[in-house]
């Protein structure tokens, strides 16, 4: 509410992400495990974000994949990448981050629809997961 009192705006209640375009912030709700889908990265079963060899596995080409949508990643970053997040106790949620961003990415760009078709009146009081598959 403080962010909304300053004049950001709630997708989608606010409207779509095309109407809600401009200099004020737009809050949007995501969830990084379909983000994960949505940035084709594949988290088997027995694998886990919080292990940095998972990590590193799952990201392998990633700094490419981006460059082929016109992401430029730093080096810094493509580091990072390559090594997983690295051994932090943090490393999860670098990787969270970095994912569910390049999840907004693919809804702004446009590869990915901002939301799945309106399935009745429970939608208009329930959030919505921006890019969500289903």
């Amino acid at each position: 509410m403080p962010a909304r009192r300053r004049g950001a705006r709630l997708w989608p209640f606010d409207g779509a992400l095309a109407e809600l375009a401009g200099p004020r912030p737009v809050i949007a709700e995501t969830y990084p495990a379909d983000a994960y889908r949505q940035v084709e990265l594949e988290m088997r079963g027995n694998m886990s974000k919080l292990r940095q060899g998972d990590r590193h596995e799952v990201m392998v080409g990633l700094c490419d994949r981006a460059r082929q949508h016109g992401i430029t990643f730093s080096p810094e970053l493509c580091r990072q990448v390559a090594e997983g997040f690295g051994a932090r106790r943090d490393g999860d949620d670098a990787f969270d981050a970095l994912i569910g961003l390049l999840g907004m990415i693919e809804v702004v760009d446009g590869r990915r629809v901002e939301r799945p078709v309106h399935r009745g009146a429970s939608d208009d009081l329930e959030g919505w997961i921006l890019g969500q598959s289903e």
